[in-house]
């Protein structure tokens, strides 16, 4: 697509939508310098579905983002290339995206990458891939950083319901002279610093408090285990809670994603001390998130009989070749395997956790991952898409992939 028509198609957005996403969602922004006038590469870090558009209202010149379309609605896909977006597999690295990028900002167009590569869970910015520093020195033009506070609290990715509060965008400038300069672990270390946020923390040292009227609905799509008594797959949110339907315990969930508990006492749980939230004391969902990990490692270490199941709407096969579609089942996991029983077949589909990479949720919508060559999707439904994430992470680190 050529620049001029990226550019026309981005004054057309910014005038129809760009202001009030600004303002709808509360967003302040702080340069420390003018933008470069030449190419340059922006990075920020990701928690919001709205990113790309509203950082790009605030920049005022076109940027061509890397972008993952897989699973978009066609629409939307083709809005996306009219804007210049270009996309990448998400989860998975893909050298034909980094030359597509090289190749723009060497003809002189700034480019936009998120360097996490999914959106935050819990609010906190996760490592920077030293192949983005890389990038930028191969390019020779600077960088411009955009840290964003806020973000994720104004809208979590497991969020049904937005929330009202203030979202802050602070740019930063890394001078080209000074990216070629330094080694690339110098840079990547300036990069996670500059990126760096932890939105839970941000907010309640800044005396920031968020609104919603329904801050639990949707939780569950990230909190899958009962950290009291350990079962998964058995947690169920309604507007301010979530529960667990095994022993019914239940957490108070705030605007600003913190956690108490309202129902039962403190008890040692898998061996080690109760947390916070057990004892009555506020948590929030990092915390969770951090022990349903560990929990996950423990579950699905090498030579346990552990198996979790849950019934999903359907699995197919992408590719290579022709599509195949295998329906509704019951879906699997053990420390070495995926195993899915379709509905429609006796026979069971296994495959290897060895051989499978970049198993990563679209939208909240469905899974995707390769096993090997071929291309796989997960519809899973109404299950928790951070359950099968974690387990599948956990158990391929404990088989030291």
């Amino acid at each position: 697509m050529r620049y001029a028509i990226v550019d026309a198609v981005w004054k057309l957005a910014r005038t129809v939508a760009g202001g009030r996403l600004v303002r709808g969602n509360g967003v302040v922004s702080t340069f420390s310098r003018p933008l470069p006038q030449g190419p340059f590469l922006l990075l920020a870090n990701h928690a919001h579905a709205h990113d790309p558009y509203v950082i790009g209202t605030l920049l005022g010149r076109p940027v061509r983002y890397m972008a993952n379309l897989e699973g978009v609605s066609p629409v939307l896909a083709a809005f996306s290339g009219l804007a210049g977006a270009f996309g990448k597999r998400k989860g998975m690295p893909d050298l034909s995206a980094l030359r597509t990028a090289l190749r723009y900002l060497k003809d002189g167009e700034p480019v936009g990458i998120f360097p996490e590569g999914d959106r935050s869970w819990d609010g906190r910015t996760a490592e920077i891939n030293p192949g983005i520093a890389r990038l930028a020195r191969m390019a020779g033009v600077p960088i411009v950083l955009a840290r964003q506070r806020g973000s994720y609290l104004t809208s979590p990715r497991w969020a049904k319901v937005r929330r009202k509060g203030q979202w802050t965008i602070d740019f930063s400038i890394i001078e080209a002279g000074r990216v070629a300069s330094g080694s690339v672990g110098d840079l990547v270390r300036e990069l996670q610093q500059g990126l760096d946020n932890d939105d839970l923390a941000w907010a309640s040292c800044s005396g920031l408090r968020f609104s919603c009227k329904a801050p639990a609905r949707g939780i569950s799509r990230a909190l899958w285990a009962c950290p009291r008594c350990g079962s998964v797959g058995r947690t169920m949110d309604d507007d301010t809670t979530i529960h667990c339907l095994a022993c019914g315990s239940t957490w108070i969930v705030d605007a600003n994603c913190g956690i108490r508990s309202r129902s039962g006492t403190a008890g040692d749980f898998i061996g080690r001390p109760a947390f916070d939230w057990c004892n009555g004391q506020r948590a929030d969902i990092h915390t969770w998130i951090v022990w349903q990990r560990a929990y996950a490692r423990a579950l699905t270490s090498t030579g346990s009989s552990w198996r979790v199941s849950s019934r999903v709407p359907g699995l197919a096969r992408l590719g290579p070749g022709r599509p195949v579609y295998y329906g509704s089942g019951l879906l699997s996991i053990s420390s070495t395997a995926l195993f899915f029983k379709p509905d429609s077949d006796s026979r069971t589909i296994a495959l290897e956790l060895a051989r499978v990479e970049g198993f990563i949720d679209n939208f909240n919508q469905y899974c995707a991952f390769n096993h090997g060559k071929e291309r796989w999707k997960l519809d899973h439904g109404s299950a928790f898409p951070l359950m099968w994430i974690d387990l599948v992470e956990a158990a391929r680190n404990n088989i030291g992939l």
